[in-house]
């Protein structure tokens, strides 16, 4: 971490920013740059290189795109800076100029004894105290070089001897591979070699296409300019069944200079065919340099698999990897060829790291459309330290038309130890749509080992769409998180998560999403997932997603979350179940704030899902748990014609709620909703989830509105049941004031009511100033209704000191009209000894029959 942190400091007066230096304050004086609100555009940047496949108008294949390397690890790889380009004071090529023209006889004429032939197909040219200098206006035309000759490598061998090529260079050859050609200087310093003119070594074009080739430069102590346009694409097929010619490739390797190049594309895309069977595969960029100082990278880069008949090319790959300082303004396109009947093709992968980075990432890795889509590709964009960074990204499955949907792809941005400062993220890596299945949704991470600050990202990692015969793609996975122990800031970050789960004949499950906060401060996060399950036709609906976050934080942590974890929908099967939401803190206090749904998914004739389930908790005995205008709504699913869906209980797999800490506060505005779904024409409710709120060790203070609900049947079906409501308080005192209820649904015979508990242990003081109800539910029969039991209320039980009810306090358990059978209520404080029970005056004890018969005998005391 100090290492980027120094460097910043070095760098904080010339750091390139589109809107200036603003955004939060850095170490040691360094202000970090803001967002910039510029973008690259690829498609009017100038071609600097072109080494393009080969494409067919013949029934073959295509050729793939070209290979850059550029290595300059002791150096920088940046834009030509205009600097002076090298003095000739003894030109090789003297002799033969002024000229237009130099041809391959000419030139192996100048100087007999400096021709050294290597005997396999690779010629030489030493150059001991000569420059080699090509001037503008004149054509170096290598065409004429035999079929022997694969390779001309030009050696400026002396302190002082250089290689400036101002003209063209031509190594296109009839019926043959174009010539390669190296240049290398072993020994001068300063700018050892220019290139300004063109060179182009292409693949000739026919019935019969050849192969572009290979351009080196290599220097041991001197920098190298390469601002021409290179050209060396592979030859096109204009007919039969051959196949395009592969792209050549362009390799500079310098010792200890610099490489400086012309800005614009890189255009290294496989060639394409309308009428051929395979498109070409994208090519590959390796980009190298030392730690120096920050420099913009203005390259577009173009590597995408050509389109083909058969079957799409694969995406290229980029690699560009610093010891020193990013300035991207970078575009790029690497997306897999799309096949008109074939199959898959490889994904294409981009990785950019550096020091630190900054600027712009922008560009597409989507997968190949096609009888069944190919998967999206990879991108990674990293750094020690990450700020003034805009990372906008689409990586999404191919389209199938006959088969699945490709899956999304992954995006990643990280920081592995200082400062992830004033970032914009914007990812779309949606799973492709299908006819048999639709693709899986991708994947994300974002974050890194430090400080948090002005993060605002978005993600859209949703399962691609199925035909009414298929299966949804389930939604794809998201992490976002910070692992730290030094105690660094999480503040003022944003996340936006759409991970849904695709629609089809069963619909797919929504996706998982991970917030990991580890440090000392971590405040003012603000969540937004929406991971709904998938609608199915005529199967089930997909499961709403789920949503973790886990925080490690002395100094308390505040998350807002608004989350839509709905289970999805579903005309005559069953409504998938809502999703999970699990909060987990491991030290210090944990506010929570927000709105979250996670039902379970709707029917039309079939069955509501299971409603879903909320945890939220501090592992540590003195953690704080603050639930503060805090809303969820985890009920069963709603069935036009069926069963409303269940309430999340033990018996499926987890309680509807668990909320738990060393302390529990719970707020007057907090809504907890476990009830069942409602119940259709011929439907009944679903019964009522459970609903546990436990204060480990200080104390609870419940405030809102907790409810278990029995479901409502709208038709002629009976009312659900009422759930479970837990309050506890195993040392600490215990305050309920809000509202606690496990009523039984409304129905043809109506539900009964459920249970509300609340218990303590020593030395717990009990106060209950709210509202504790399990009444049975009312019954909606024309002839013989059924009125719902009225379920149990127990206050005490443990080992508890006191017991009391304020004048506020109303506990009921009546039975549900017209005729329910009275419930119960249970105070009891025998088990610890407890000093007595206490009615303030206005307090109401009630069992009454669903005709309003009091039951007094069904309240027990036992002081």
């Amino acid at each position: 971490m100090g290492s980027a942190l120094a460097a910043m400091g070095v760098l904080g007066a010339g750091c390139s920013d589109d809107d200036g230096n603003k955004g939060g304050g850095g170490s040691a004086g360094f202000v970090f740059p803001s967002v910039p609100t510029a973008r690259p555009d690829l498609t009017t940047m100038p071609v600097a290189i072109n080494m393009v496949g080969g494409g067919n108008d013949g029934t073959g294949g295509c050729g793939g795109g070209g290979y850059i390397n550029f290595n300059a690890p002791n150096g920088r790889v940046l834009p030509d800076d205009g600097r002076s380009r090298p003095g000739i004071d003894n030109n090789f090529l003297a002799p033969l100029l002024p000229a237009s023209e130099i041809t391959w006889a000419q030139l192996m004429a100048v100087n007999t004894a400096a021709v050294r032939d290597s005997g396999f197909g690779t010629l030489f040219l030493d150059l001991l105290g000569t420059d080699f200098f090509l001037p503008s206006g004149t054509t170096l035309n290598l065409s004429g070089a035999p079929s022997s000759v694969g390779t001309l490598v030009v050696i400026a061998g002396g302190n002082g001897d250089f290689i400036r090529i101002d003209g063209s260079v031509n190594g296109t050859r009839a019926g043959l591979t174009a010539l390669s050609v190296e240049l290398i200087s072993t020994a001068s310093t300063g700018l050892a070699i220019s290139v300004d003119g063109q060179v182009n070594l292409s693949g000739e074009s026919g019935t019969t296409a050849q192969s572009g080739s290979y351009f080196g430069i290599y220097t041991n102590r001197g920098s190298v300019v390469v601002a021409g346009v290179y050209t060396a694409t592979g030859g096109t097929i204009t007919s039969g069944g051959n196949s395009g010619g592969d792209a050549g490739s362009i390799e500079v390797h310098v010792a200890s200079g610099d490489i400086l190049l012309r800005a614009g594309a890189w255009n290294m895309s496989g060639g394409t065919t309308t009428t051929g069977n395979f498109g070409g595969n994208g090519g590959s960029a390796y980009v190298r340099c030392g730690a120096t100082a920050l420099v913009r990278f203005p390259w577009g880069i173009r590597a995408s698999g050509g389109t083909g008949v058969v079957g799409g090319g694969g995406g290229g790959h980029v690699d560009i990897d610093c010891d020193g300082p990013v300035d991207a303004f970078l575009p790029f396109n690497i997306n897999a060829g799309s096949t008109f009947v074939g199959g898959p093709s490889g994904s294409g992968s981009f990785y950019l790291y550096g020091l630190t980075v900054q600027g712009v990432v922008a560009g597409t890795a989507d997968g190949g459309s096609g009888n069944s889509g190919s998967a999206a590709g990879y991108v990674f964009v990293g750094g020690e330290s990450i700020f003034g960074l805009a990372v906008e990204v689409t990586a999404i499955g191919g389209a199938g038309s006959a088969s699945s949907g490709g899956d999304g792809g992954r995006v990643d941005v990280y920081h592995d130890g200082a400062n992830m400062v004033n970032i914009l993220v914007n990812v779309d890596a949606r799973g492709g749509t299908g006819d048999s299945s639709g693709g899986q949704g991708g994947r994300s991470y974002i974050g890194g080992w430090g400080e948090m600050r002005n993060v605002t990202t978005t993600v859209n990692l949703s399962g691609g769409n199925s035909s009414v015969t298929g299966q949804g793609g389930d939604g794809g996975y998201m992490e976002y998180g910070i692992y730290s122990s030094y105690g660094e800031a999480v503040t003022n970050s944003t996340l936006t998560v759409t991970s849904n789960g695709g629609n089809g004949d069963e619909g797919g499950d929504g996706g998982d999403t991970r917030l990991y906060l580890r440090g000392s401060n971590r405040n003012n996060v603000a969540l937004s997932v929406t991971a709904r399950g998938g609608t199915g036709e005529s199967e089930a609906g997909g499961s709403g997603g789920d949503l973790t976050v886990s925080v490690e934080s002395i100094a308390g942590a505040t998350i807002n979350i608004q989350g839509n974890l709905n289970g999805g929908s579903t005309d005559s099967d069953f409504g998938g179940v809502g999703g999970r939401l699990y909060i987990q803190s491991g030290i210090g206090s944990l506010n929570v704030t927000g709105t979250v749904t996670g039902r379970g998914g709707s029917a039309n004739s079939g069955t509501g899902g299971v409603g879903g389930a909320v945890e939220i908790g501090a592992n540590s005995s003195v953690g704080l748990v603050f639930l503060s205008s805090f809303s969820a709504d985890m009920r069963g699913g709603d069935s036009t014609s069926g069963d409303g869906g269940d309430g999340q209980t033990s018996s499926y797999d987890y309680e509807s709620f668990d909320i738990y800490g060393g302390s529990v506060e719970v707020s007057a505005g907090c809504v907890l909703n476990a009830g069942g779904g409602s119940g259709g024409a011929g439907g009944s409710g679903g019964n009522g989830g459970e609903a546990f709120i436990v204060g480990t060790l200080f104390h609870l203070n419940a405030a809102g509105t907790v409810t278990a609900h029995g479901g409502a049947a709208t038709g002629t079906g009976n009312g659900g049941n009422g759930g479970v409501v837990f309050l506890g308080s195993f040392s600490g005192d215990l305050v309920a004031s809000g509202t606690f209820a496990a009523d039984g649904g409304s129905g043809n015979s109506g539900g009964a009511g459920g249970e509300v508990s609340v218990s303590g242990g020593a030395p717990t003081d009990m106060v209950i100033s709210g509202t504790l109800r399990a009444n049975g539910g009312a019954a909606t029969a024309a002839s013989a209704p059924v009125g719902g039991s009225g379920g149990q209320i127990e206050v005490g039980g443990g080992t508890e000191d006191t017991v009391r009810f304020t004048a506020t306090a109303v506990v009921r358990a009546n039975g549900g009209t017209p005729n329910g059978a009275a419930g119960t209520i249970t105070i009891d404080l025998s088990g610890g000894g407890g000093s007595g029970i206490t009615e303030d005056t206005g307090s109401l004890l009630e069992t009454n029959t669903g005709a309003g018969t009091s039951v007094p005998a069904n309240v027990v005391r036992n002081p």
